[in-house]
């Protein structure tokens, strides 16, 4: 496994050479351990230029340090991702390894073991009818209001990478974004399976999904919790009547292998922000990293074909009614 540094050096070895893609160093991320302090430097990797016309999929790998399958994928072939998003017309944001310290670690979490109030890759706050606040809905979207989770208001704590990508996100103008896609890799199902966390009408994601079929086993019609339920009580993988359960709430994938979710994370907060296509992508420890790269790529290239393919399409009233 390279370190933050070495995959940093292959990445911009990778893109070295390009005028339609930049480097962006956004400060430093500090991090107090038992020797002192230490210090990664945060990046993203941008289109250039982007224009108030161009239609923007943000990308973003790595808020769990050991799931290493999404920046590898985007270490290895950020080059051609760039050449097929420029190909069709579509600008990226990439953030291709979020957590660093957690990446060189091997740990969920950042160097420090800080996971939150809610993890890591905590975007949303609900205020639900009777005024209680929520950070996670499960399978329910029922709530009054909703707030990023770094409003004031609320006083949360976010781990130092979050409060970092949230200032970074609030720069884009989500006006023009047309895709979040949220690459991650589920560690606590041992079983090679692909599945995927979406919002929306899913059935537009079916070539994508059969695509993917050929590549790992869709993990479909199954309870699955992985990482929600982590702490005291967790309840690790078994077998229940033949079916994968991880975890012991009700929330379960379709036949597309698909969970919709409504738990704070960043596709969450960009389905709130009017993004039509907000994909979180699993693939499990079963799988190997080559299957696993084809996994993400198949989702990185069909999400550039399906913004590619619609018009700009503006924010309505009803995605704006909070705080943001």
């Amino acid at each position: 496994m390279p370190s933050y540094s070495q995959f940093l050096a292959a990445l911009r070895l990778n893109l070295s050479g390009r005028s339609d893609a930049r480097i962006e160093t956004g400060g430093i991320l500090r991090y107090r351990t038992a020797d002192g302090t230490v210090d990664y430097e945060s990046v993203k990797v941008v289109s250039e230029p982007i224009l108030a016309e161009d239609r923007i999929i943000i990308i973003r790998a790595g808020i769990h340090g050991d799931e290493v399958a999404g920046p590898l994928t985007l270490m290895k072939y950020a080059g051609k991702i760039f050449d097929y998003a420029r190909l069709k017309g579509v600008k990226l944001v990439v953030f291709p390894l979020d957590n660093p310290s957690g990446f060189e670690a091997g740990t969920r979490y950042n160097v420090e073991g800080d996971r939150g109030d809610a993890g890591n890759n905590d975007f949303v706050r609900y205020q639900l009818q009777n005024g209680e606040i929520a950070d996670d809905l499960g399978s329910q979207n029922e709530f009054d209001r909703w707030y990023w989770s770094s409003d004031p208001r609320f006083g949360a704590h976010l781990p130092e990478e979050t409060r970092w990508l949230h200032r970074e996100l609030k720069k884009i103008p989500f006006t023009q974004v047309g895709a979040v896609l949220d690459i991650h890799g589920d560690n606590f199902i041992s079983r090679p399976y692909a599945y995927h966390y979406g919002f929306g009408d899913l059935s537009v994601y079916r070539p994508i999904v059969e695509k993917i079929s050929g590549i790992a086993p869709i993990l479909a019609h199954a309870e699955v919790n992985s990482g929600y339920l982590n702490g005291p009580g967790f309840i690790p993988e078994v077998v229940r009547d033949g079916q994968i359960v991880i975890g012991d709430l009700d929330v379960k994938s379709d036949e597309m292998g698909f969970i919709v979710r409504y738990d704070g994370s960043l596709p969450d907060l960009a389905s709130r922000l009017g993004v039509r296509y907000a994909i979180t992508v699993e693939t499990t420890a079963g799988l190997s990293q080559d299957q696993k790269d084809s996994v993400n790529l198949i989702w990185v290239y069909g999400l550039i074909d399906l913004v590619a393919a619609e018009s700009k399409r503006p924010l309505s009233d009803s995605d704006l009614v909070a705080d943001c």
